[in-house]
């Protein structure tokens, strides 16, 4: 199967000329200095040995996905060692564990969801936290989507509709699971600070589930990979018929 930043490379090269939206080709450079514990990302697009031009392309949604993926490492990471804290018996660990986990877990959907929205509209997505609201904008973006079959072609009509469906059923499934994380989300921030920004505590117990928790979350990032595979096959069919 082809990767994402596999497909937009290809997708750049072939119809740069066409794209009027800022897409980029998904490469970065990476410096990891293991004997020295360094490390630096370059996302300028930039980098000769990545095969770039010397532009830079690099202002667009794969940087806020490239992000979205980070949180989601970071939360796998942290569901490894809150294994472990449960074998262990290691409870101090483990009740400091809990809320990054959650929180990486938020942040990343969040990101997914806003990467997904820069990737169709070419502009900023909502400045809002609210994972419901932005998974409704997605879907009327989704659905406000064209493509002219007399303009491009019977065999591309056919093709961006399968895609754009598959999206959209992708997106209603999770939409309904995310129901299930909001229903011990007390507030779209709880879980980054407790607190409201006036000092109210929403909820003063947090339960956490591991065997249910990460069913529910791997769950709903099988999804999110799922609608990145079409994602940007829309993005280039969007981009193509001047939207």
């Amino acid at each position: 199967m082809k990767t994402v930043h596999g497909i937009m490379r290809k997708l750049l090269n072939q119809n740069r000329e066409n794209i009027r939206m800022k897409m980029g080709s998904g490469a970065y450079g990476v410096y990891f200095d293991c004997d020295n514990k360094r490390m630096s990302i370059d996302f300028s697009g930039n980098s000769s040995f990545m095969g770039e031009s010397p532009h830079c392309y690099r202002n667009d949604s794969t940087v806020l996905l490239f992000v979205a993926h980070s949180y989601k490492q970071s939360f796998l990471v942290i569901e490894q060692q809150l294994m472990s804290s449960f074998e262990d018996k290691n409870e101090k660990e483990a009740k400091h564990l809990m809320m990054p986990y959650y929180f990486l877990f938020r942040h990343y959907c969040e990101l997914e969801l806003k990467s997904f929205l820069i990737g169709v509209t070419g502009a900023n997505p909502p400045a809002i936290h609210d994972l419901k609201k932005l998974c409704k904008s997605f879907q009327k973006k989704i659905k406000a989507l064209v493509f002219d079959k007399d303009v491009a072609g019977a065999t591309n009509y056919i093709e961006f509709n399968a895609h754009k469906d598959t999206v959209h059923k992708s997106l209603i499934l999770i939409r309904e699971e995310l129901r299930a994380f909001k229903s011990f989300e007390p507030a779209d921030e709880y879980f980054r600070f407790l607190y409201s920004n006036d000092f109210e505590l929403k909820a003063s117990k947090i339960d956490f589930d591991y065997n249910f928790q990460t069913v529910l979350f791997h769950k709903i990032v099988e999804l999110f990979s799922s609608i990145e595979d079409h994602m940007w096959y829309l993005v280039r069919f969007n981009a193509l018929m001047g939207g």
